[in-house]
């Protein structure tokens, strides 16, 4: 006993270090154990709850691709359900108005039933290698299941590739 009261004399900084040590190495594991599994609820939490019972048909599938490709507007259409998403990726012909194929993306929101559309967010994105102006688009749009029923635009066009500026030696 007494060696080790001598030990305990002689090292108390170590001691005191030792202990901060485990102390953080016993709250870090408790972290990562809260962090990483302690919860076991779903990324999308209860919006997939019966999901099952709405889902997506090939009818619907085929019904957005033939209004796409109706009017020759667009030349791919690939549709992708993934949890309450339903992800709309459509390659337009050359020489599309934006316009045209927004308005398109809009309507194809009432092929939808309203059971669907409170349920399943819509992510449109749409590519236009070359417009009826010779630009071309990357146009994402989205329509959020708990809103009021208006796709939300982003815009990217590119007019003319960035030129580099040269220095005059």
């Amino acid at each position: 006993m007494d060696k080790l009261k001598k030990f305990l004399l002689e090292n108390k900084v170590l001691l005191f270090l030792a202990i901060i040590l485990i102390l953080w190495l016993v709250a870090f594991i408790v972290i990562i154990v809260i962090f990483f599994y302690g919860s076991s609820e779903s990324v999308y939490g209860n919006r997939l709850d019966n999901i099952q019972d709405k889902p997506i048909t090939d009818t619907l599938k085929n019904d957005i691709t033939t209004t796409f490709t109706k009017d020759n507007l667009a030349s791919n259409v690939t549709i992708n359900v993934k949890g309450a998403i339903i992800y709309v990726n459509v390659t337009c012909n050359d020489g599309v108005k934006l316009t045209d194929v927004k308005q398109v993306s809009e309507s194809i929101i009432k092929l939808f039933s309203e059971s669907l559309l409170n349920n399943y967010d819509i992510d449109f994105m749409i590519n236009v290698p070359k417009d009826d102006k010779g630009k071309s688009h990357m146009v994402m749009g989205v329509r959020n299941a708990n809103s009021d029923g208006t796709i939300v635009w982003n815009n990217y066009s590119t007019e003319e590739p960035v030129k580099e500026e040269s220095s005059a030696e």
